[in-house]
């Protein structure tokens, strides 16, 4: 808060006949908002309150950011109120970091102490552009620099041209949208790619044809970059077939067109591949060795290969460590690595440093202990902006890469760090980067490689490019815990179609990492709820399990690995469905309508593994579709109503698979609070 005497004499000013004209204690009085403006900021009338702590402070500038000048405060509701905090470190530098690695392309400081961020202005009244001088409050973190004023913010937007990669957070004209016919009974769509890759001086050319109904739209881009990548044959053809994908929005029982899917062939590599999946230590502090046990067994048998350990300051959290690497141990065939988390650990003086090599040396001989080209592989969640006290970012490999060496240990070091990707080449400390927000479309679009993939792979020229994998993102924290409320969009088969550009990058992509295997506060979980949930986080992760995916997960991971899809034994349908309309208006939620909510559309989405041609059923309460389709993989989805979901694979006048949510999960277009996760059921 403010002090007291600066607020008494600015409400003293305020009253003043000269007030408008001479600030006060580098306060600016206005006539419009004169005597009660103080009272307002932190009052009870119509008043705004100061945001909670800063609960992750550390992570990286982007490039790409720049000041647009001093903005005035909206009335009644913050400017910018995609998220925000207080802290003692505020200035610039730590303001513009946060938002930007939560996706976020505006950012303001305020107050000394207070940041914002968002996408879009919200509030009436403010946004207007005032002079610098209205913004004279010092930086909390740094009196240097100034950081707005009560009722001003110094404001940032990010203006990189390169596609928002590292602010990932694009406009719904950045990228592909997709539009549902509402006259038709059934759209059918149709998508073939084709691409070519040499293994040097690269020169890619990607083809896609999209076929709707009597139209046909081909869409050809040819890049050209510069690296070499290493396969069995110098060069590689890679044909993705045709994808058909129907969608359904009767209200009655009818049949749709056929529907086939025909698996692609991946790309050939003599390289080993692997998967591992994201496990939050964070939430692991009840944890017993038999619930690590239960879950390296869980996730070999989703054909996961490891984990990545990611671990914080938590007191306790090397001891949950430990406990990982001895169920991996004494299981076998299940690798671990440190995914060390920089928005929680310090990374600021060379103690710092000692901290992490010496976590890494705990397990570097470990038989558990996960090896790329014979050195120990580490990783971390952000640190660019660590310097481990050498004044720069080179202090990783002089305090940490050449530390653990110096001590016999080799590391084979891919962090996942939000910068500027061409800036990766020029790192000697990094071996790859693990490209976190590679796993959702960062804007109201569905995900392609071009806007994920691409700008990566250029920067880090010969260096390991790890591709990320999730399912969901949806978070709903109020400011009285983690104050994160938004989404990514997770429609149209995310987890299917992000493994299916990952498995047509194998031959350049030797690892990918699922996000994650359990971070129920953000809903991206694909393993068992159990554990530790973060505060409040129940609300929306109670009864929306998500291990239905688990047959999808061994189906790609296996075509991934092997480069080749697998023979489908069994038949199998999984579906999934949010609880409630993208627009409808909880009765009860304290939080509010997420950031992006209008990102998402009303489907109840269904994949179906079929060792033959097959009738699958797919309801939604009182609605109902029918589809045929052929052996292999097909993606539907139906137009949710309220009720309970289902769906069943008939064949030869036989059910030979049928699924019903019944109680455990109901579709309803009156929520009392806001859930934008998704329900995931199978059989």
């Amino acid at each position: 808060m403010a002090p007291v005497a600066n607020l008494l004499l600015l409400a003293l000013a305020a009253s003043s006949p000269s007030a408008s004209a001479a600030p006060v204690d580098g306060l600016l009085s206005l006539p419009r908002r004169a005597v009660d403006a103080v009272r307002r900021y932190y009052g009870d009338v119509g008043g705004l309150t100061k945001p909670p702590p800063l609960p992750n402070k550390r992570a990286v500038l982007p490039e790409g950011w720049s000041y647009a000048g001093c903005v005035n405060e909206s009335w009644g509701q913050r400017l910018l109120s995609g998220f925000s905090f207080s802290s003692q470190a505020n200035d610039p530098l730590v303001c513009i970091t946060n938002c930007a690695k939560r996706g976020f392309k505006l950012a303001g400081t305020e107050f000394g102490d207070e940041c914002y961020c968002a996408n879009e202005f919200t509030g009436t009244g403010g946004g207007s552009v005032v002079p610098d001088s209205y913004c004279k409050k010092p930086c909390a973190g740094d009196a240097s620099e100034v950081c707005g004023d009560a009722w001003y913010l110094s404001f940032y937007t990010f203006n990189s041209t390169d596609g928002g990669v590292y602010c990932p957070t694009a406009s719904t004209s950045a990228g592909p949208t997709s539009t549902t016919a509402t006259t038709a009974t059934t759209e059918t769509t149709t998508t073939t790619t084709a691409a070519t890759t040499t293994t040097a001086d690269t020169t890619t050319t990607t083809a896609e044809t999209t076929t709707t109904t009597g139209t046909t739209t081909t869409d050809a881009t040819t890049t050209t970059t510069t690296g070499t990548t290493t396969t069995d044959a110098t060069t590689t053809t890679t044909t993705t077939a045709a994808t058909t994908t129907t969608e359904a929005t009767a209200t009655t029982t009818t049949t749709a067109a056929p529907t086939t899917t025909t698996a692609s062939t991946p790309p050939r590599s003599n390289l080993p591949h692997y998967v591992w999946a994201h496990h939050m230590v964070g939430l692991t502090y009840s944890y017993t060795p038999s619930d690590w046990s239960g879950d390296v067994s869980t996730a070999k048998a989703y054909g996961v290969d490891g984990f990545a350990l990611n671990m914080g300051n938590d007191y306790w959290g090397p001891a949950q460590v430990d406990a990982a690497y001895a169920a991996a141990e004494a299981q076998g065939g299940f690798k671990l690595f440190l995914s060390f988390d920089m928005t929680s650990m310090s990374c600021g003086s060379a103690a710092d440093a000692t901290t992490l090599v010496n976590l890494v040396k705990a397990h570097a001989s470990s038989p558990a202990q996960a090896l790329v080209d014979g050195k120990v592989l580490v990783s971390t969640f952000a640190g660019s902006s660590c310097t481990f006290g050498s004044g720069g970012v080179n202090g990783w490999q002089t305090q940490f890469v050449d530390a653990l060496k110096a001590q016999g240990i080799n590391i084979f070091f891919v962090p996942s760090i939000f910068s500027d990707p061409s800036s990766f080449s020029s790192y000697t400390w990094m071996d790859g980067e693990l490209n976190w927000n590679s796993a959702w479309p960062m804007g109201n679009f569905d995900i392609s490689l071009a806007s994920t993939d691409a700008a990566y792979l250029a920067g880090l020229g010969s260096k390991a490019y790890m591709t990320a994998i999730s399912p969901f993102f949806f978070t709903h924290f109020g400011p009285s815990t983690y104050n994160k409320n938004w989404l990514y969009r997770s429609d149209d088969w995310l987890y299917c179609t992000r493994w299916e550009e990952v498995i047509a990058l194998r031959g350049t992509s030797t690892m990918t990492e699922i996000l994650t295997w359990n971070d129920f506060g953000e809903s991206s979980y694909i393993g068992p709820i159990k554990g530790d949930l973060p505060a409040t986080s129940s609300t929306w992760v109670d009864g929306f399990d998500h291990t239905g995916l688990a047959q999808l997960t061994a189906y790609y991971a296996a075509a991934y690995k092997t480069g080749a899809y697998p023979a489908i034994t069994k038949d199998s349908i999984t579906l999934w469905s949010r609880p409630h309309p993208a627009a409808a208006t909880a009765s009860n939620d304290p939080v509010g309508r997420p950031t992006n909510a209008g990102w998402t559309s009303d489907f109840l989405y269904a994949v179906v593994l079929a060792t033959a041609p097959a009738t699958v059923t797919l309801t939604s309460g009182t609605t109902s579709q029918t589809f045929q389709v052929g052996a292999g993989l097909s993606k539907l989805k139906l137009a949710s109503a309220p009720g309970g979901i289902g769906g069943s694979v008939a064949r030869n006048g036989n059910t030979v698979v049928e699924y019903s949510s019944g109680s455990a999960f109901q579709y309803t277009e009156n929520p009392v609070t806001y859930n934008y996760n998704y329900f995931v059921g199978s059989a």
